[in-house]
């Protein structure tokens, strides 16, 4: 994980509530940026974009007083696991009028449609932790 400080310096008054974008060079191959406050050590919402200067950072100081610094690290990550697998929804046919939903090859949930119901839906709905989120009945019998 690459690093680079940022230093802020208030002005010639104080500010509240301005925002903050910063040009920063990219270190390479990044997938992420987390922006953290050195003296607090709490991490700051911020956003970034790539622009043709290269990466634009732009926050909310909420309190800087006239002359006062505040200095931020700036933490660049590679890209995930996720994002170098390239997490895939897949559907498929399971049978006539049932198709199952599987993220990154799990199964995440069936679609029940055709004549027999009143209305399509989906069962069971898989949550993060593999147990189902919807209820059983009239479903399951």
């Amino acid at each position: 994980m690459q690093t680079k400080t940022l230093v802020v310096t208030g002005a010639n008054h104080d500010y509240q509530g301005a925002p903050v974008s910063v040009k920063l060079d990219p270190p390479g191959d990044f997938g992420s940026i987390k922006l953290v406050d050195c003296a607090t050590q709490c991490a700051v919402p911020c956003q970034w974009e790539k622009t043709d200067q290269g990466i634009r950072l732009t926050w909310i100081e909420y309190t800087l007083e006239k002359g006062a610094t505040k200095s931020y690290q700036v933490l660049f990550s590679g890209p995930s696991e996720e994002e170098r697998r390239g997490e895939k929804v897949e559907i498929q046919e399971a049978e006539q009028g049932k198709l199952d939903v599987l993220i990154g090859g799990e199964f995440f949930t069936s679609y029940w449609f055709g004549p027999e119901w009143h209305r399509p839906y989906f069962h069971p709905v898989i949550g993060p932790y593999g147990d189902s989120v919807t209820r059983a009945y009239p479903m399951v019998k």
